[in-house]
């Protein structure tokens, strides 16, 4: 803060217009993002820097105008530039290896974070989707001990519990996960209600089944889209085996 604070003086010293236009266009784009007022869905999220970050450059380049009409600055300026170049071309070669796939890159946020327990459940659902089970399962796990309450991994250990063939296991994650706060992939937990569906459907309670798939078709996301016809149909083929039981 201190080195910073000393530049901005220096800029507001040397009343070089493109430094100080770049410093204002930094503090005009980032005030809005600088969760002085907090933004409730994203409290840290880098991507809102790339707007401030191009007064940063500006600025940068105005110091570079500067350092270049220096003779005995000149040389120094460019060996820098040469070695932050080459250092940052190298560790954007590597982070690229880690940008191959979603186990790749989900792995990575893991070995960065091993206490986040969103980075353990985005690496089970690459794990998944591989077809790695038992590996995935393991990440949820994890997931849930660093956050008993994390609602997605919740509603995944219920399926799993399912594929395994385990309803009751299955059933205490469903509702479990639609007691938790919630969720980060599915906020409403729809997902857990249409697999509690698919569980009371299972044990001939159609009113209960009826129950939670409408409520799935009620809160369901974009990105579970694809299930919305199941249900629909689900809910129809519920209706015609009991008419007098549901009504419209």
């Amino acid at each position: 803060m201190i080195i910073l604070l000393g530049f901005i003086w220096l800029i507001v010293r040397s009343r070089n217009r493109a430094a100080l236009f770049g410093l204002a266009w930094i503090v005009i784009n980032y005030a809005p993002i600088s969760n002085i007022v907090p933004i409730p869905s994203d409290q840290l999220t880098e991507r809102y820097l790339y707007m401030p970050a191009v007064g940063f450059f500006i600025g940068i380049g105005a110091l570079f105008s500067w350092l270049c009409s220096r003779e005995r600055y000149r040389r120094l300026l460019w060996g820098g530039t040469a070695i932050v170049v080459i250092a940052f071309a190298g560790v954007t070669a590597q982070r690229n290896l880690d940008w191959r796939n979603n186990l790749s890159l989900f792995s990575s946020g893991v070995r960065n974070d091993p206490t986040s327990p969103a980075a353990h459940y985005n690496l089970g659902t690459a794990y998944r989707e591989n077809g790695d089970l038992e590996s995935a399962r393991r990440e949820w796990e994890k997931t849930l001990e660093l956050k008993p309450d994390y609602a997605d991994a919740l509603t995944q250990m219920g399926t799993f519990a399912a594929v395994q063939g385990d309803l009751r296991l299955a059933e205490r994650y469903y509702l479990s996960a639609l007691q938790a706060p919630p969720g980060e992939t599915d906020p409403d937990k729809s997902m857990a209600h249409f697999n509690l569906g698919k569980v009371y459907e299972k044990w001939h309670q159609p009113q209960e089944a009826l129950r939670h798939y409408r409520q799935f078709l009620e809160t369901v996301p974009i990105t579970y889209l694809e299930y919305k016809g199941e249900a629909e149909k689900r809910i129809a083929l519920l209706k015609r085996l009991s008419p007098g039981e549901f009504g419209k």
